[in-house]
């Protein structure tokens, strides 16, 4: 906007025009010093994404994300136990009785939609490509019976991002989950 005459009042009595529009910034070709920052910069985080944060056991192999809104696949399972296990550890140490039984998570939550190599360990970064960086995560104590029909509810239908993944100790079979 452009105030040609100067004149305060109209400043504040004309609507300015605004027009916007998207684009695909990868048209253009990147500034090189701006490229060379940015790879200076990732250079020092890789150490950091290839930290083994756990080794795969082979019950979870092929780990695969893949169709994660629409089957339970190895890494919900896999990432479901082991948060179900570090919870568990947590509520031990602060003096909590009893455990969490169970750690389900919507599907849309396991997202790298990718197969890993078997052998491969859990790192840094392939958690932040599987899970959201800002995902919460609450204990909420519930009845058997509503979890059993909530994981049966979201697998009856078509692949949605609320298809529920969960641990290992979830046994879902014939329509019923125990």
């Amino acid at each position: 906007w452009q105030d040609d005459d100067d004149d305060a009042t109209t400043a504040t009595t004309t609507t300015p025009n605004i027009t916007a529009r998207f684009v695909e910034v990868s048209r253009w070709d990147p500034d090189e010093e701006l490229a060379e920052e940015n790879e200076r910069a990732y250079d020092a985080l890789l150490p950091l994404r290839n930290t083994e944060l756990a080794r795969v056991p082979p019950a979870f192999e092929p780990l695969s994300s893949e169709n994660s809104r629409g089957c339970v696949c190895t890494a919900g399972v896999y990432i479901c136990t082991l948060l179900r296990s570090s919870l568990n550890t947590a509520r031990r140490q602060r003096g909590f009785r009893g455990g969490v039984d169970a750690v389900i998570l919507m599907g849309g939550n396991v997202r790298g939609g990718t197969t890993y190599d078997c052998g491969s360990y859990f790192s840094l970064e392939m958690l932040e490509a599987e899970i959201k960086e800002d995902e919460t995560i609450a204990v909420v104590d519930m009845p058997g019976w509503l979890l059993s029909e909530g994981v049966v509810a979201t697998h009856a239908g078509d692949p949605i991002p609320g298809w529920v993944q969960y641990d290992e100790g979830v046994v879902e079979e014939g329509g019923a989950v125990t």
